[in-house]
């Protein structure tokens, strides 16, 4: 499983390889600069960007799997992973974790266990016994402990006659009724992630234990591990000994005097946050009863970091590289795994001990027991004229512990010397035990033609970092557990490579039966790699190897999958030379460092499946007909298409043809892959024919436009916009391919576009940058951008902005923020930039197009519930900050530095109150709800303006009025009026801007109302449930808006959209109001006053009034009324039911008096009538019972019309009233007959 595992480690190095960038710079230490060619680097938690030429490396971040927690088809056979969006390598790897789906009959007797991973599509069968596997040693290891219902399992000493020695890796994870484990003494190493179990209640360790986990991972995760007790610390123990580990504890924690090993259970850091750690010299230490310094675990100032993953792996930091403390006289116990941990990753470490210490000692900076029988860790001199380390084995050393010497040092040789030690021989370069079983180091410095390896030989100490500087590797005849063939070294039977010479030359056959590769490949001489056809984990194309995967893809049918071999490129030749041609689809990368071919070229995966390597060619240049140049490009023929390979232009103008002829015929130009430019590329211009533009692009920044891409708009795989290379699926941007270094001015990101899956604006000189709704950005997309100001945020924006989105930018980094302010603090939008530390300032869209900055005093809009610290974190010009009632604000204002004053419009916060600073101000029950002085309206203040919050009148007509106690009224609040059944009418007077929220919902008697053309906002529901005010007695809803002004409310605004709105006056010194009949004349259609004596005025509102309506209709208040001179018509009972009326006064101008008019006035006793009248309606003096005198001077004949009640003719008659009017006629104006009875002056031309 491990060699598999090494295996995708290796494809995914490659990969990682091939899509790693260059950003071209001059930098570097010791006084020197450096042309830094940075590539991507990645282990199983992060990435990074490391220069290839220097080392300098950019800090590491975190993968960002595409999709958390799925893994589908990303899997082998013993983990699953994610894939990253940044840097497209696998990440977040995890080991399986199984189901059980059945049970089945194997080939013999026993049973067989389908399984079936929780996580992804892998499943596998397991066998119900344990398994264990022969290593290169002569010894076994438990490799998987087989399914089982057995509580209590022992890994025995032997197996098969040879001892077991360790378990190795996920060998204990799938038995869930395991409770109990027994490791017998001779085990001495638990490999990493082999213990895993969540049912795992009890471990015995062996005595024998050398080491658990690697570097970097834990050996045992079991959650409900149970630990012995002793001291404020949890350990694990053996037969003999309970308080052999010490895994966890909190407090102080005082160490028993029989530990023999400290180390973490479960992850890295797990059992260790709440122990107190003594200090002393730059250590971390643990004591015991009588020795507080008992033991070494880490090193001081770094544990405050200890629920970060970056600390205690084996006693040490990961963090980074760190002196080694002092190793003071009382430590008796340094944790064994802290050498095999720096050995890995700070091999040059000195350590210093002192000379009292009764356990440990140090010479040279190389650590030994005290009587410096027994190596821990070489310290290795540098010898600048020979660029060389080196180390002497002192005369005493009896014992070399595992990882105590290195075979390399950042690409110095290494030589070691034996002198006068009796107990080591240095053969051939090889540094081993008097017996030779034991390889410990290899003399790198020195080159060899051969190096031997005895055939005594049964292990090599690290042998996959060994350099072996020769030409030639050979095993003697005899040895068990090596062999070599073609001057390699394999494992016994040639399925794991173990080393390649770093001197080979010529081409490298590889072993028919290889399985994995544990070593490096890179030899420069190797022109070629080749593997035997029948081998079905490699297969070498055109002298490149790689490893072999198995794909799948869904059919046309869509339900059918379709199996077949994909191409991991693993090991490239790099002594070869010329143009590899590779066409066909290939998953992964290349490592090319420092390769001397011009070209590997890699095709679209989707052209064509399942993958055949039929053709596959070294173009050689000199035969002319395969190659052509055009317009500065070379062009290579492979098979039926060309592909543009080099531009020799000089200008960086690089045009590529659709078509070229190449041995007199013309073939397409399907691949644009230039491999060299001497003068480099500004632009670059892609025409319609182009399927593959290739990412050596990406990794050589003389091979990309610098400036510039320029698509054809029929090109159906990509296109560009502003300078930007994007590919492109059925008409739509979907990916970015490549951004120009030297991009320049404002550019806008394409739609579609969710993240720059791993490429990069940073470092060019775009000034601003327009972002599409959904894109997510990260650290580095915009780093160095150095005039990069304006950064703009569509209303719709759905994204994410990370931390470090604009790090490094000298101009002021201005965020532009389309849409309504309101709506962004809806749903936490403003938090979506939170995390954003480096942008300047925020400005957002207003209604007029342009840009504002908020300052001074912000109210928050109304209509949200919850606005977090995070949402205002940009706001830091605010000095005020007024919240409205029910709104939640928590979080940290604190970085507000200008903000002096919180007003709150309630008397204390909601929920929780925000961290402040000390300086700021709360002001509670800001804008206080008051009373009016006739205690009808209760309204807020703010800053001087009103706003009504309630009514509590009686009254069946009401005028909201325009100024409440000496303050304007701007608005009237949610549910003011809400439910009031006595209300008939109500007017909204001029000034008043806004009504929210069912204000006047459920007032079920309302007929009539009046809104002020002012009025510009109104909320939801306002008119909800007023059914009233469509009856056919009914006057409505009017208004003084204009048709356009009316438009803009919204269509619930009443929950009755389709009602129309007439255009009305209303003035409200009279309290009248006012329907157009005409440009210029209105008619009075309501009085809103409770006067008793009234005088209609000839104008309101600049119009005339020549009309009277309904409007004193019922008005029992009413004594006296005055019509001014231009009245010319009385409406339909225009005065009818005022039974307190004893005075009307009629103007000269008045025409007409319509039927019933004065019907029903009680106290009615006499009536003068202008002799301007022309007209008099019927009834028009019904039920004016104390009605005796009705005075005029009538000119001209009259005629009295008689109808029935379905308003036919009776009769008509002509004859003279005289004045005052006869009783006759009276009374047939005072009738309740249904004969109707109607005078019409022969005058009379209405």
């Amino acid at each position: 499983m491990k060699r598999k595992m090494l295996i995708v480690f290796f494809a995914c190095v490659a990969a990682v390889c091939l899509s790693a960038g260059i950003a071209a710079c001059t930098g570097g230490g010791n006084g020197k600069s450096c042309n830094h060619n940075f590539e991507w680097r990645s282990d199983a938690d992060s990435h990074w960007l490391e220069c290839t030429l220097c080392g300098e490396k950019e800090e590491a971040e975190a993968h960002s799997p595409m999709s958390e927690g799925y893994y589908g088809d990303n899997y082998d056979s013993t983990s699953h992973w994610s894939i990253c969006i940044v840097c497209e390598q696998p990440c977040n790897i995890q080991p399986h974790g199984f189901t059980e789906e059945h049970w089945q009959e194997g080939d013999t007797d026993s049973w067989e266990q389908v399984l079936k991973c929780n996580d992804c599509n892998y499943e596998k069968v397991r066998k119900a016994e344990p398994i264990y596997t022969l290593k290169d040693d002569d010894t076994y290891e438990l490799t998987d402990i087989g399914f089982s219902k057995l509580t209590s399992f022992t890994v025995p000493a032997e197996y098969n006659g040879k001892p077991v020695t360790s378990i190795g890796f996920y060998a204990i994870t799938t038995n869930s009724s395991l409770e109990t484990l027994i490791i017998s003494d001779g085990i001495t190493e638990i490999a990493e992630y082999a213990i895993i179990s969540s049912h795992l209640r009890h471990i015995t360790l062996p005595e024998t234990l050398e080491s658990v986990g690697d570097y970097d991972s834990i050996g045992i995760q079991c959650e409900s591990l149970e630990y012995n007790e002793y001291g404020n610390g949890k350990y694990i123990g053996t037969k003999s000994n309970p308080y052999y580990m010490l895994a966890g504890g909190s407090g102080k924690v005082e160490l028993h005097k029989d530990v023999k090993w400290i180390g973490c259970v479960n992850n890295r850091t797990e059992g260790f946050e709440e122990v107190e750690f003594n200090t002393y010299m730059g250590g971390l230490y643990l004591g015991t009863a009588d020795n507080p310094y008992y033991a070494i675990v880490g090193e001081d100032g770094i544990m405050e970091e200890i629920n970060d993953r970056t600390v205690m792996v084996f006693g040490f930091t990961r963090a980074g590289v760190y002196d080694i403390p002092f190793i003071t006289t009382s430590v008796e116990y340094i944790n064994p795994l802290i050498m095999k941990y720096y050995r890995f990753q700070a091999w040059n470490k000195s350590w210093t001990v002192s000379i009292n210490n009764k356990f440990y000692s140090s010479s040279n900076g190389s650590l030994y027991n005290k009587d410096k029988t027994l190596l821990y860790w070489a310290c290795y001199n540098y010898d600048r004229k020979n660029d060389t380390y080196s180390y002497t084995l002192p005369e005493s050393v009896k014992t070399i512990s595992k990882y105590a010497l290195v075979s390399e040092i950042d690409g110095s040789g290494v030589v070691n010397y034996v002198d006068s030690n009796k107990n080591f021989v240095l053969e051939n370069g090889l540094l081993c035990d008097l017996q030779k079983s034991t390889v410990y180091a290899h003399n790198s410095a020195e080159k060899y033609d051969e190096i031997v390896i005895p055939a005594t030989v049964t292990g090599i100490i690290g042998v996959g970092t060994f350099d072996f500087n020769a030409e030639y590797i050979s095993v003697e005849e005899g040895n068990k557990n090596y062999s070599s063939l073609n001057g390699a070294l394999y494992n016994a039977d040639r399925t794991i490579l173990l080393g390649v010479p770093a001197l080979y030359k010529g081409e490298l056959k590889l072993a028919a039966t290889l399985e994995s590769i544990e070593c490096e490949t890179d030899a420069e001489g190797i022109t070629a790699f080749a593997i035997d056809e029948s081998n079905k984990n490699f297969v070498v194309i055109s002298g490149v190897l790689f490893t072999i995967i198995e794909s799948n893809y869904s059919s046309d049918d869509g339900v059918t999958w379709v199996t077949f071999d994909s191409y991991n490129p693993i090991a490239v030749p790099k002594g070869a030379t010329g143009i590899i041609v590779i066409p066909g689809a290939l998953y992964g990368g290349l490592d090319k460092d420092n390769c001397s071919f011009a070209l590997i070229y890699v095709s679209d995966p989707s052209e064509e499946r399942p993958i055949y390597y039929d053709g596959i060619t070294v173009v050689n240049l000199i035969d002319k007909n395969k190659y052509t140049i055009v317009n500065d490009i070379l062009y290579v023929l492979n098979e039926d298409e060309a592909i543009a390979v080099e531009y020799r232009g000089e200008d960086g103008n690089a045009v590529i043809q659709e078509k070229v002829e190449i041995g007199g015929v013309q073939y397409n130009v399907t691949n644009a892959l230039l491999a060299y430019a001497e003068h480099g590329i500004k632009t670059l211009t892609v025409p319609k024919t182009v399927t593959s533009v290739f990412e050596l692009g990406r990794m050589y920044s003389s091979l990309r436009a610098t400036e510039a891409y320029i698509v054809d708009g029929e090109n159906a795989d990509y296109m560009s916009v502003d300078g930007v290379l994007y590919e492109k699926y059925d008409g739509v941007a979907t990916s970015p391919k490549y951004i120009p270094d030297n991009l320049t001015g404002n550019i806008t990101i394409p739609d579609n576009i969710y993240s720059l899956n791993g490429k990069s604006f940073g470092g060019t000189n775009v000034a601003g940058i327009t972002l599409p709704s959904n894109i997510n950005l990260y650290r580095g997309d915009f780093a160095d951008c150095e005039n990069l100001s304006s950064i703009t945020v569509p209303a719709d924006f759905n994204g994410y902005l990370s931390e470090d989105v604009f790090t490094d930018i000298d101009a002021e980094r201005i965020l532009y923020i389309d849409g309504d302010i309101g709506a962004w603090f809806e749903n936490y939008k403003l938090a979506r930039f939170a995390d954003c530390a480096y942008v300047d300032k925020v400005m957002f869209k207003g209604e007029d197009g342009n840009y504002f900055e908020v300052n001074g005093t912000f109210e928050i809009p109304d209509g949200i519930t919850y606005v977090n610290g995070d949402d205002l974190k940009y706001f830091s010009d605010i000095t005020e900050l007024v919240v409205p009632e029910e709104i939640e604000v928590s979080g940290d204002l604190s970085a507000l530095k200008n903000l002096t004053t919180i007003k709150l419009e309630a008397d204390e916060w909601l929920n929780t109150a925000p961290v402040l600073s000390e300086n700021v101000q709360v002001i509670f029950e800001y804008n206080t709800t008051y009373v009016d002085t006739n205690a009808i309206f209760g309204y807020k203040l703010k800053e001087g303006e009103a706003t009504l919050t309630s009514y509590k009148g009686s009254d069946t007509i009401v005028v909201v009025p325009s100024v409440i106690d000496g303050n304007k009224v701007i608005g009237i609040g949610e549910e003011v009026f809400a439910g009031n059944t006595t209300i008939t009418a109500i007017a909204i007077s001029d000034g008043i801007t806004t009504i929210a929220d069912g204000a006047f919902a459920n007032c079920t008697a309302l007929t009539t109302v009046y809104i002020s053309s002012t009025v510009t906002n109104m909320g939801s529901k306002v008119f909800s449930n007023t059914s009233a005010l469509y009856g056919d007695n009914a006057n409505g809803i009017t208004t003084g808006a204009t048709d356009a002004q009316v438009n803009l409310w919204p269509s619930d605004w009443k929950g009755n959209s389709s009602y129309t709105i007439s255009k009305t006056v209303f003035s409200e010194d009279n309290m009248m109001l006012c329907s157009l009949v005409s440009s210029n004349n209105v008619g009075l259609g309501f009085y809103f006053g409770k006067e008793s004596n009234v005088m209609v005025p000839s104008t309101l509102g600049g119009y005339t009034v020549t009309q009277i309506g309904t409007a004193f209709a019922g008005n029992t208040n009413l004594v006296s009324i005055t019509l001014s001179k231009g009245v010319e018509i009385i409406g339909p009972r225009a005065f009818s039911g005022c039974t307190n009326l004893t005075t009307v006064i009629l103007p000269d101008t008045l025409e007409a008096i319509s039927w019933e008019a004065f019907s029903d006035c009680t106290s009615l006793k006499e009536i003068t009538l202008p002799d301007s009248i022309t007209l008099i309606g019927e009834r028009v003096f019904k039920g004016c019972a104390n009605l005796t005198s009705v005075k005029f001077d009538f000119k001209g004949q009259w005629i009295m019309f008689m109808q029935d009640e379905y308003g036919q003719p009776i009769q008509s008659t002509a004859k003279p009233i005289n004045s005052p009017v006869s009783a006759d006629v009276l009374a047939q104006w005072m009738t309740d007959d249904y004969v109707e009875y109607a005078f019409i002056s022969t005058g009379y031309t209405g």
